[in-house]
C-alpha cells in the first residue's frame, strides 16, 4: 500500500504540473514521513549516493560535446553529406533529415539535441520544397530518438550506471537497433512521400562538389570513430571518451572550422552546466525514490505478480513493452530509467533468462519512443515549439512512423541477435 500511496501522490503532482524531479522527491518523502517507519534522511543519503557515480560523469561532457558540434557548424556539413547520398529520391529531404539525425546522434547522444540541431537546418528547406509542415515535424521528431540509440547515448549511460551493466557493451549494442530504425524510418518517409508526391532535391554530384562535401564532413565523421575506437581499444573509458569528444569538438570548431570563439565556448559550457544540473537533480531524486521502493520490497512484489501472471518470456516481454510505452508517455526518460531499471532488469535476467544488454535495448527504446508522445514527451513538445504545429497535428502525422518504430521494437524484443551479436 505504501507503494500505491507513493505512486498516487507522484502522478497527482504530475497532473497539476509539478516538475518531474520535484514530484518524485515529494512523493517519496511524504510517503516515508506518513506511511513508513523509514527515516526520511535515508532519501537524502540515497539521492547523494545516486549521483556519486563515475559513469555519470560522462553526461556533462557528452552534453557539452553535442552543443559544441551543434553550434560549430557540424550539423550543416552532415546534412550536406546526407543530401549527396539520397537527395534525389522521392521524399529525399525527409530521408536526409533521418540520416542526418543518425550521424549527429553519434556525436550528441541526446534525442532532443538531435531534433533541434537537425530541425533548425532542415525545416526551412523542407518548407521551400513544399513539404507539409506536419509531415516535416513528424520526421524530425521521430528521427531525433535515433540520436539516443546510436552510441554514445546518454540513456545508455544512465541505464548502465544504475544496473551495473557495461556501458561500453551498451554502446556497441545500440549500433544495430539505431541503424535498423534509421532504415525503417527512411523507408516509411519514402513510402509516404511517394504516395503524396513529395519530391526529392537532386544534389550536385560533380567530382568537385563530392570532394568538397567529403572534405568538409570528414572531421565531423571522425568523432564517433574516435569515441568508439578509443573505448574498444582500451585507450579510455566511456566517461573519458566524453572528455575527448569535448576537446576534439572544441579544437575543430575553434581552429579548423573557425565557427566558434572562446566566448562561445564559455557560453556553451554554461548552458551545458545548467542542463546537467537539471538532469542530476532528476537522477538524485529518482535514486532516492528507487531506493525507498527497494526497501519496501516493491521489486519483489512486482516480480511475484509477473510470475503469477505468466512464466512465459514472450508474455512477460509483451507486458513490459506495453507498460514502458505507456509510462514513457507520462514520465521523463531519465527518471523512469533510474526508477524502473533496477526493478525490472533483475526480474528479466533471473526469472526469464533475458540478457541484460538486450533488456537495456528494450527498455531504452520504449522510453525513447515515449519522447515522441504527449503529454510529457519532450521531443514532441520541442518539435511543436519550433515548427509552430499543434501536438495533435504532429501526432496524426507520426502514426505511420510509430508503426515502423514498433516493428523495430518487436524485433529487438523477440530476436536477441539484434542486441547482442556485436557485443559477442
Amino acid at each position: 500500500m505504501i507503494a500505491v500511496y507513493m505512486l498516487l501522490i507522484m502522478f497527482g503532482l504530475f497532473l497539476i504540473g509539478m516538475p518531474i524531479a520535484y514530484a518524485i522527491g515529494i512523493a517519496a518523502v511524504v510517503s516515508m514521513f506518513f506511511f513508513s517507519s523509514i527515516d526520511v534522511s535515508m532519501f537524502a543519503t540515497s539521492a547523494i549516493t545516486g549521483i556519486d557515480s563515475f559513469p555519470l560523469m560522462a553526461i556533462p561532457f557528452f552534453v557539452l560535446a553535442g552543443k559544441l558540434m551543434e553550434e560549430g557548424g557540424i550539423s550543416e556539413r552532415l546534412v550536406a553529406l546526407a543530401n549527396l547520398i539520397v537527395g534525389k529520391i522521392a521524399g529525399g529531404l525527409a530521408i536526409i533529415a533521418t540520416i542526418s539525425c543518425t550521424i549527429f546522434g553519434a556525436i550528441s547522444g541526446s534525442a532532443v539535441a538531435t531534433t533541434v540541431a537537425i530541425g533548425g537546418i532542415m525545416l526551412p528547406g523542407m518548407d521551400k520544397a513544399n513539404y507539409p509542415r506536419p509531415f516535416s515535424a513528424a520526421v524530425l521528431c521521430i528521427s531525433g530518438i535515433i540520436g539516443a540509440l546510436i552510441p554514445p547515448s546518454l540513456t545508455f549511460v544512465i541505464y548502465g550506471a544504475v544496473t551495473g551493466t557495461s556501458i561500453s557493451d551498451l554502446f556497441i549494442a545500440g549500433i544495430i537497433p539505431g541503424v535498423m530504425l534509421t532504415v525503417v524510418l527512411s523507408v516509411t518517409a519514402y513510402v509516404v512521400s511517394k504516395k503524396n508526391g513529395y519530391q526529392g532535391k537532386p544534389a550536385d554530384r560533380s567530382m568537385g562538389n563530392v570532394w568538397l562535401t567529403l572534405k568538409r564532413s570528414t572531421l565531423a565523421l571522425l568523432v564517433p570513430v574516435i569515441i568508439m575506437g578509443g573505448i574498444y581499444s582500451g585507450i579510455f573509458t566511456p566517461t573519458e571518451a566524453g572528455c575527448v569528444a569535448c576537446l576534439y569538438a572544441a579544437i575543430v570548431a575553434l581552429f579548423v572550422y573557425k565557427t566558434l570563439s572562446f566566448k562561445d565556448i564559455y557560453r556553451l559550457t554554461a548552458q551545458s552546466a545548467r542542463l546537467t544540473i537539471v538532469m542530476m537533480v532528476v537522477i538524485a531524486f529518482a535514486s532516492g525514490f528507487a531506493r525507498f521502493m527497494a526497501i519496501e520490497d516493491v521489486p519483489q512484489i512486482i516480480s511475484n505478480f509477473l510470475i503469477a501472471v505468466s512464466n512465459d518470456k514472450i508474455i512477460f516481454l509483451l507486458i513490459i513493452n506495453i507498460f514502458l510505452l505507456l509510462l514513457g508517455a507520462i514520465m521523463d526518460t531519465t527518471a523512469a530509467c533510474i526508477v524502473l531499471a533496477p526493478i525490472f532488469m533483475p526480474i528479466a535476467v533471473n526469472n526469464y533468462g533475458i540478457d541484460p544488454i538486450q533488456f537495456g535495448m528494450i527498455m531504452c527504446f520504449n522510453l525513447l519512443l515515449g519522447l515522441t508522445t504527449p503529454p510529457v514527451g519532450s521531443s514532441i513538445f520541442v518539435t511543436s515549439s519550433f515548427t509552430k504545429i499543434p501536438l495533435q497535428t504532429i501526432g496524426k502525422a507520426l502514426i505511420p512512423f510509430w508503426v515502423g518504430a514498433l516493428i523495430c521494437l518487436l524485433l529487438i524484443t523477440y530476436v536477441p541477435w539484434f542486441s547482442t551479436v556485436l557485443v559477442k
